[in-house]
């Protein structure tokens, strides 16, 4: 059976039982942001001190930007969740474009994500150890789900690549196939060194 070619971003997966997340500020100058889109540090901070009602000292949490795919773009990881915003509720797991936001992001060095190649090759097993890069997908506004995807044109021992492949997701129905689901950390990691592919 084929797999599906429903990419879901840069999906946080249990370590041990855990998701660590931390706490960021994502500016109204950003586009939409769903689960597991993947981002960067943004090299500032909030500048006010309440956000959407929160009570928020200006300088505290540090901000976001989009992640950009591509050999020597570093990540910070990938959304897990929003703050509520109380005046819309149905907005929990979506953040419309030019709109200021808390958000959850799957940060921690060690952290484990899943997450579909795009289909223009096929990975092998030979790939696993290997480093690899992003294809930055869009928000989809229904589902709340990011389309980012692995790009399967760039394994190789690239140090700055962006992702480590650590193999298949063990799951009924994934096959080493195109669209296949993969298990990954990042290797070129904002808040860590970066290693070279095995």
């Amino acid at each position: 059976m084929a797999n599906s070619a429903r990419p879901f971003g840069l999906k946080a997966i249990s370590n041990n039982g855990v998701v660590k997340f931390g706490r960021y500020f994502a500016p109204a100058s950003l586009a939409s942001l769903g689960i597991n889109t993947p981002v960067n540090l943004g090299g500032t901070s909030n500048s006010t001190n309440t956000i959407n009602g929160q009570l928020t000292p200006a300088g505290t949490i540090p901000s976001i930007v989009v992640a950009t795919g591509g050999d020597t773009n570093k990540l910070l990881g990938s959304i897990v969740g929003f703050e509520v915003l109380p005046t819309d509720l149905f907005k929990a797991g979506y953040n419309a474009a030019s709109t200021a936001r808390i958000v959850y992001v799957a940060d921690d060095v060690e952290q484990e994500y899943a997450i579909v190649d795009d289909g223009v090759g096929t990975l092998a097993i030979t790939d696993v150890g290997l480093n690899a890069n992003l294809t930055m997908g869009t928000v989809d506004a229904i589902t709340n789900i990011d389309s980012s995807s692995l790009d399967t044109t760039t394994p190789a021992g690239d140090a700055t690549f962006q992702l480590k492949i650590l193999g298949l997701l063990d799951e009924p129905g994934n096959e080493v196939a195109a669209y296949a689901t993969w298990k990954v950390k990042i290797n070129n990691h904002v808040l860590a060194n970066i290693t070279t592919g095995v």
